[in-house]
């Protein structure tokens, strides 16, 4: 899932199916002769259509600095539309099906399949292969963009996920701080250990549960995906087959559910914070993004020398990474406009001031010293990268996430067992995959 604006998305996605019927049935008002569409003369100047998801400081940073110099520098008219995570895909398709398509668009780590499918996408793999820049970029970065062994975009970021941990709650506990986690075993018995309780309240979990527990469709599988691939597991295949019922799907699961149990046992409460726990103290280990080490350099710098990162194991040490990327539209009339465009928006300069924006690491090799230098919380997602995967890609993202989000509460609240929810969640899926293969 995308990081550029936010870790763990809400959205509101519409499926590629609905989007495509929308497409069609515009098309079709227009060949009816209710409102034919009318597409605007050349203009003298090459007009560029961007479409991106960025932060108010980001888009300043675009309209102020990047564009213009584009601008100058290639004669041509840049048009920039901000745009969310909620609506993005729905106006991609109307202005494709008007007639008018962004020439650059941006989209997160869930999208290639879809957007692949859909035929909105063009495949850059033979420009990537003649551009020398493509070296300087962390491999695993391009996985969110690449499908069936072909690229179709330039990554602006890779952000992994990784389990954050406070010295000071692990020296308090007696455990050292150098030496966290190493597998399951050791990441159950130090969550035990350093949960503190008072009566049936617990004041410090041992392990943040809060993702692991709260109904929030995007978090559960975020918290789940790490299990299941450190058991030996998938999500799903290349073949859309659901992977979460087989016996390391199992085994994570139990092991989510033994985690929650020791933090939070049966009988005992925990009072809300107004933000993670573990950003106050009231946990000791976060399973989430590089966004908390700047989180906590912004509220005191000097706790990034008492905080620390780790990624355990069962059979496997590795951990999902997400990456936005940016891409030419398949019927954008400006394609290589497009793509020098790209260029410049994914050079190392430009990298750095956009991410720096928002407190994530730069994809490229060649920013890694200057953006820590910057901003030294973001040593911590460079630690992790070395384990990182792309995290699935599957097409109807949000709403098969849901449907199997719901199938993990039902695990939570003890009224079906893992085997049997997971059973029920694949058929679902599969109802709705069948469309795909």
């Amino acid at each position: 899932m995308s990081e550029m604006v936010r870790t763990c998305r809400p959205s509101a996605r519409v499926g590629v199916a609905t989007l495509l019927n929308l497409a069609g049935a515009l098309l079709a008002a227009g060949l009816a002769g209710v409102s034919p569409v009318v597409l605007p003369a050349r203009a003298a100047t090459p007009v560029l259509r961007v479409q991106m998801v960025l932060s108010p400081t980001q888009i300043n940073l675009m309209q102020q600095e990047i564009i213009p110099r584009f601008e100058q520098a290639n004669k041509v008219k840049v048009e920039l539309e901000p745009v969310d995570w909620s609506n993005r895909m729905q106006k991609i398709m109307v202005q494709t099906a008007a007639g008018l398509p962004p020439d650059v668009f941006m989209n997160g780590a869930e999208h290639i399949y879809e957007l692949v499918r859909a035929q909105l996408v063009l495949d850059i793999t033979d420009r990537l292969a003649s551009w020398q820049d493509k070296r300087d970029f962390i491999p695993g970065a391009f996985g969110s963009s690449t499908w069936g062994g072909r690229n179709y975009g330039v990554p602006l970021l890779a952000a992994p996920r990784m389990w954050w941990y406070h010295y000071d709650l692990f020296e308090e506990a007696g455990l050292d701080p150098k030496r966290p986690p190493d597998d399951w075993e050791e990441l159950l018995a130090a969550a035990r250990k350093l949960t503190r309780t008072r009566g049936n309240e617990v004041l410090q979990q041992g392990y943040s549960v809060e993702r692991l527990t709260r109904n929030e469709p995007f978090g559960n599988m975020q918290e789940f995906v790490p299990y299941l691939w450190q058991a030996g597991g998938e999500l799903i295949d290349e073949e859309l087959r659901p992977g979460f019922t087989s016996s390391a799907a199992i085994k994570a699961l139990r092991f989510m559910l033994d985690l929650r149990n020791a933090v939070l046992p049966a009988g005992y409460t925990w009072r809300p914070t107004s933000n993670y726990a573990f950003y106050e103290k009231k946990a000791a280990i976060f399973l989430f993004s590089g966004l908390v080490g700047s989180e906590i350099a912004r509220k005191d710098p000097r706790q990034l020398d008492r905080i620390g990162i780790f990624v355990p194991r069962d059979k496997e040490r590795v951990t999902p990474v997400f990456s936005d990327w940016v891409a030419i539209h398949r019927q954008s009339q400006q394609k290589e406009l497009a793509w020098k465009f790209i260029q410049t928006l994914t050079a190392p300069e430009t990298l750095m001031k956009l991410n720096l924006q928002m407190g994530l690491p730069s994809p490229r090799y060649s920013t890694v010293a200057a953006i820590v230098k910057e901003n030294p919380a973001l040593r911590f997602s460079y630690q992790a990268l070395e384990f990182a995967r792309r995290y699935p890609i599957f097409p109807e993202a949000d709403r098969l996430t849901r449907l199997w989000a719901t199938a993990y509460q039902r695990i939570l609240k003890g009224e079906q067992s893992p085997e049997n929810a997971m059973a029920s969640a694949a058929e679902e899926w599969n109802n709705v995959l069948k469309a795909y293969r």
